[in-house]
């Protein structure tokens, strides 16, 4: 039998990081587990694999907060939410930026994410006294919870938000 030209578990490892990289992990706010969405059905409804229980798609991307739109996206939202004071010029927001996606979709349903440009948005920042970016600050039923200065790996963001 002739040896393929190429081993065969490169090959499937080569294509999964390919279909990685057009998926989206969305963990069920039911069963925790973890559902692989295709980004192209964003738009669409759909159901945890497990439990049948609708995913909350629009929760698995940060939202862009303004500060027209800050009481209303923050302060009276129910729940916990993550909130990015970010620079779009700063390296270490760039740096950022792929792990504030990655944890939007991860604790989609559980824990909303935004993002709040500092540079447009003036008086959000002055209010909450940002100084560097990226700066996070946790909201629980609109109060004030936790700050957190500069890029932070995934596991420390994690157990922040478990916390």
């Amino acid at each position: 039998m002739p040896k393929p030209p190429f081993p065969r578990r490169q090959f499937y490892s080569q294509e999964r990081n390919i279909m990685d990289k057009d998926m989206i992990v969305i963990t069920c706010p039911n069963c925790l587990t973890k559902n692989r969405v295709p980004r192209r059905r964003m738009g669409e409804h759909a159901r945890c694999g497990k439990c049948h229980t609708p995913l909350p798609l629009d929760m698995a991307v940060p939202i862009e907060i303004t500060d027209a739109s800050f009481d209303r996206d923050v302060i009276s939202f129910p729940g916990i939410i993550m909130v990015e004071f970010y620079s779009p010029w700063c390296g270490y927001s760039r740096m950022l930026a792929p792990v504030i996606d990655e944890l939007a979709a991860e604790y989609a349903g559980r824990v909303r994410v935004g993002k709040i440009n500092v540079d447009v948005n003036r008086l959000t920042s002055g209010r909450y006294a940002i100084e560097g970016t990226p700066t996070l600050i946790l909201f629980r039923h609109g109060n004030y919870l936790k700050r957190m200065v500069g890029v932070m790996d995934i596991r420390d963001l994690e157990r922040a938000l478990d916390s």
